[in-house]
């Protein structure tokens, strides 16, 4: 019999606990090791939670997750179980999902860090899981995009006991999204990066986007601390939301984790203590770093902790990594996801590089009715930062209209045919652009990939040399 710690039985209490209606059958008392929602990459033992998506039902992977070595199902339809297995039958699968990981969270009782804004909330959940690294704690970070409905409670599901820490992310894409994952995720300590222009279909503008942001300060626990950017114009209203105390960073003077930018790299400030950080390209990073040291002061972590972490972190492939491009030159990989004001840190960052610069930039999506103008105004800065500019997507005229310059295509396979003649000058080459634009398979193909951009080797420096002392 599996003896995972997910058994058909306190899975069963756990759902009668939070009020949802189940059908058990079969062996509850086999314990799954894990639980997943994907079955094409089910780890062994694992609970299979079938949910219907847009372009999958779950349902229909049942047999193929048993076959997988399953050892139980949440369906919303009744299965009968293999033998040594079993099946939990509930009317909301997603619920039910969801449920469990609150009361996994609450078992567990381990500290969470939860991360919210327009910019930055990925790189920021890896600095916080390496400052944690840096102080010999083991932490549980959301990985790839788990930022949603399904990802927040599958990351609070990869908990373990040995972990001494869990990262959180929370993204989100209409109003009261924050506030629902907030309320399962249980922060101890909640951050938001910055707000900008990022999903505005959703919630209308930018008020709404502060307002959406900042349900994450008004759902946290009374006395829990909110570390919030102390250069963003939305800061005061953000901070009059807290109930707990507020930990702030930023280049402003009164930030407690200040940052700036030095000839060779960031100084930031905490703790009494001067970091010093090489090869940290842009300020978009400086500020992550700033946060992510904010939010360590938060649990308590020491200076040197920030430190080693920091000294330790890599950005993530389609986060800002650095490759090598084959025949000479840098690849910016940037391609995971864009909205205006990471587009503009990004461009910032290519500014800065040697030339010659190339700047493939993919459409933005849920810009709302602002949509074309954000696009013109990305043609503008682009065509200051940049050499050439290759506009990828439906809204690709108006960014070359915008900039005058450049060449709109419509796909990745066009960037990359009009980026070829290019390569011989071993240029500087940024890909940014939304998700679906699919930027990432065009990097993948310039590097000779096959596989995920993730395992290509990153550029040298790949780090940042981190050294601290005393503050001046």
């Amino acid at each position: 019999m599996s003896v995972g710690p997910f058994t058909g039985r306190l899975l069963g209490r756990w759902l009668a606990g939070a009020a949802i209606a189940a059908e058990a059958r079969g062996d509850l008392d086999a314990g799954a090791a894990a639980v997943a929602t994907d079955s094409r990459s089910l780890p062994a033992a694992a609970c299979f939670v079938a949910l219907r998506g847009p372009n999958f039902d779950g349902h229909r992977f049942v047999a193929d997750a048993f076959a997988a070595g399953a050892v139980g199902v949440i369906t919303r339809a009744p299965v009968v179980p293999p033998a040594g297995r079993w099946a939990i039958t509930v009317a909301d699968p997603l619920a039910a999902l969801q449920a469990i990981a609150a009361a996994w969270r609450v078992r567990l009782a381990t500290p969470v860090v939860a991360i919210t804004g327009s910019c930055g909330k990925t790189t920021t959940r890896e600095m916080v899981a390496a400052i944690s690294g840096g102080a010999g704690l083991a932490a549980c970070a959301s990985v790839a995009n788990h930022n949603n409905e399904i990802g927040v409670p599958l990351t609070l599901l990869a908990l373990r006991p040995h972990h001494r820490l869990a990262v959180v992310e929370l993204g989100m894409n209409h109003a009261g999204e924050i506030a629902s994952l907030t309320r399962l995720a249980r922060p101890d300590v909640g951050a938001i990066t910055c707000i900008g222009a990022a999903h505005l279909e959703g919630v209308g503008d930018l008020d709404g986007v502060v307002a959406a942001k900042g349900e994450l300060v008004a759902e946290l626990a009374a006395g829990r601390p909110v570390v919030l950017n102390r250069d963003d114009p939305a800061f005061a209203r953000l901070a009059g939301r807290a109930r707990g105390p507020l930990r702030t960073f930023g280049c402003h003077p009164e930030a407690e984790v200040r940052w700036r930018r030095q000839a060779h790299g960031v100084a930031l400030v905490a703790g009494g203590k001067e970091i010093r950080m090489e090869s940290l390209p842009g300020d978009h990073l400086a500020a992550d770093a700033a946060c992510a040291a904010a939010c360590a002061l938060s649990l308590g972590l020491p200076v040197a902790a920030i430190a080693a972490g920091l000294g330790c972190f890599q950005p993530l492939a389609g986060r800002g990594a650095r490759l090598d491009l084959p025949g000479g030159g840098v690849l910016l990989d940037d391609s995971y996801n864009a909205n205006p004001d990471s587009m503009a840190a990004a461009l910032a960052v290519l500014a800065g590089a040697p030339r010659p610069r190339v700047a493939i930039l993919g459409e933005m999506f849920e810009l709302g009715h602002s949509a074309d103008d954000f696009h013109r105004d990305l043609g503008a800065r682009a065509a200051a930062a940049c050499d050439h500019l290759i506009a990828v997507g439906g809204r690709g005229p108006l960014v070359v209209a915008g900039g005058a310059m450049g060449a709109a295509v419509a796909d990745w396979q066009a960037a990359l045919a009009a980026l070829r003649p290019l390569l011989a000058r071993r240029p500087t080459v940024l890909v940014k652009g939304s998700h679906s634009v699919h930027l990432e398979r065009l990097v993948a193909a310039l590097v000779g990939e096959a596989s995920r951009p993730g395992a290509l080797p990153p550029a040298a420096p790949a780090r940042p040399a981190v050294t601290v002392s005393s503050e001046s």
